[in-house]
């Protein structure tokens, strides 16, 4: 074996090169070079990565499934008349004491004070659901809080 910098001739197992000091690199046998892996870890290691995702659809899936369900026992649309304005369909709000509340689209979507666009809903001392816009709501909780 010879220096790959200046030539010269080495020493068997040496680490430097004895004249010029530059480090000796071996020639890799097949032993340090790591083995290819074998066409059944690569099949493996494919099932692994497929399922993964299937994995992770199959939770979003699960967790929509359950949004769903949250919602639909808090809300349900209903052919009762809308406590305000007495049109259907509805859609029905349980209230804290079990009842339901049942406001229709056009009811739901504008604010009960000054008509604009509705943002924000609670149920009120009447036991029914009334739904206003940010700018009445924030007036309603400044009031609210002199009053207390």
């Amino acid at each position: 074996m010879f220096c790959a910098n200046c030539g010269a001739p080495l020493k068997e197992g040496a680490k430097f090169c004895s004249k010029c000091g530059t480090p000796v690199q071996r020639e890799k046998t097949p032993e340090d070079i790591p083995a290819a892996p074998s066409i059944t870890e690569l099949a493996v290691r494919t099932k692994v990565s497929k399922r993964i995702p299937t994995v992770k659809w199959l939770c979003g899936i699960l967790l929509a499934c359950v949004m769903v369900f949250g919602v639909s026992r808090v809300m349900r649309f209903s052919n009762t008349p809308c406590d305000w304005c007495g049109t259907t369909p509805t859609l029905s709000y349980k209230l804290q004491n079990g009842d339901y509340a049942h406001i229709c689209k056009n009811c739901r979507s504008y604010c009960m004070i000054c008509g604009e666009p509705a943002t924000k809903h609670y149920e009120n001392l009447l036991g029914t659901m009334v739904f206003f816009c940010n700018d009445c709501y924030q007036e309603l909780q400044e009031l609210s809080e002199g009053l207390s």
